[in-house]
């Protein structure tokens, strides 16, 4: 479920983070709806499906955000290598 949900946000959230930047933001929204999610599926009585698409959203937006980061702490002649590692 939580890829499923990746799978139709992570475009979405792609063109948006390329269009808004402020990479940081977005990574740190997703850092918090993933500990929300965990928060509420451990503590509370929420259907898990709930939990579990919050858990998609979080998952795609620190995905979609860590990617485009490697381009800006690695030099640009070892950028090659850095994606492919």
């Amino acid at each position: 479920m939580v890829y499923m949900v990746g799978a139709v946000s992570m475009p979405l959230f792609g063109v948006a983070i390329d269009r808004v930047g402020r990479n940081l933001y977005f990574l740190m929204t997703g850092l918090v709806l993933g500990l929300t999610s965990h928060i509420m599926m451990t503590f509370t009585f929420v259907e898990p499906y709930v939990c579990t698409v919050i858990l998609g959203i979080g998952y795609s937006l620190v995905t979609t955000t860590c990617w485009p980061l490697v381009s800006y702490a690695v030099p640009l002649r070892y950028l090659g290598t850095a994606f492919g590692m």
